[in-house]
């Protein structure tokens, strides 16, 4: 009986720290989502702020004096008459759909430039997302290598940083192989220096 009496106390307790556990983990995803919301309004109003001055007419004009082009080039690149241009660029006429496509799609001016904005902030989410995977690659380099030259470290982490893919996941196993990496090429850029300064002590 006294048996029973303890297997059934370890059981209730099993199943309350469970219960504790799974309300802990409805309560992080309920702030989290409360966070993102939180980011995703924060951002739109920094767009919205950047953008109370869309003039589409002195965009034009933005691209056509970024590609140093005069009205004629610019109008024959645009595939319309120069007194089209110069009504588009005075506001006299809407610009038409057709001409924006053109420009956007040569790919050398950006839309901003378009819309004559300066360029929309970077999502705080996603500064976010870089912070944490710098800090975790430096502490991964870290704990794999204690006495690693900690300059060295931080001007090949920004790069791995960069080229990280979205699709990529911020897992230890992912995190533990791009400090493998990173510590290689300090490696290879040690033995470079070794090397030269091996040299300029033989001259």
């Amino acid at each position: 009986m006294d048996r029973d009496f303890k297997a059934q106390f370890r059981a209730q307790g099993i199943a309350e720290r469970k219960r504790q556990t799974r309300k802990r983990n409805e309560q992080r995803r309920r702030e989290a989502a409360e966070y993102a919301e939180y980011l995703r309004r924060k951002d739109a109003k920094q767009r919205r702020a950047n953008r109370k001055h869309i003039c589409v007419s002195e965009g034009l004009i933005r691209c056509r004096k970024q590609r140093k082009l005069n009205q004629t080039d610019f109008a024959n690149f645009l595939g319309i008459s120069r007194r089209a241009l110069v009504n588009y660029e005075n506001g006299r006429r809407a610009v038409g759909g057709d001409v924006l496509e053109k420009i956007l799609a040569d790919g050398e001016i950006e839309m901003h430039d378009i819309f004559n904005l300066n360029p929309d902030p970077v999502p705080i989410s996603t500064r976010l997302e870089i912070a944490e995977l710098t800090a975790k690659l430096i502490a991964a380099c870290r704990d794999e290598c204690p006495n690693i030259d900690i300059g060295k470290v931080l001007s090949l982490v920004p790069r791995t940083v960069a080229h990280w893919p979205k699709s990529r996941r911020t897992s230890c196993k992912n995190i533990e192989k791009a400090a493998l990496e990173i510590l290689d090429d300090v490696g290879h850029w040690e033995e470079a220096e070794a090397y030269w300064d091996q040299q300029s002590e033989m001259v």
